[in-house]
């Protein structure tokens, strides 16, 4: 193999990494060009903080007041169900 041929066949390998590198870059840029990455800004309503904790108050009592029902609705039929089976002669 003569001296060109070794020359232009480290051409070809530098060009093949330059292109590889080109596409790395371009989908890397599609990627973060996507809407996902794209930084969104929300023009949210200001609040001051009587208002939020107020808001809280709210929610924990809305919070308490079902994890209650549920408490109580579970117990009920606990204690139905063990008054069944005493009942029904089951032990």
């Amino acid at each position: 193999m003569d001296g060109w041929g070794s020359l232009k066949m480290l051409m070809n390998r530098q060009q093949g990494n330059q292109q590889r590198k080109k596409k790395l870059k371009d989908a890397r840029d599609k990627t973060l060009s996507s809407p996902v990455y794209s930084k969104t800004r929300f023009n949210f309503p200001k609040a001051s903080k009587s208002v939020i904790k107020k808001y809280g108050q709210e929610a924990k009592k809305t919070q308490k007041k079902e994890s209650l029902i549920k408490y109580s609705v579970i117990s009920i039929i606990i204690i139905i169900s063990f008054i069944y089976l005493y009942f029904t002669d089951f032990f």
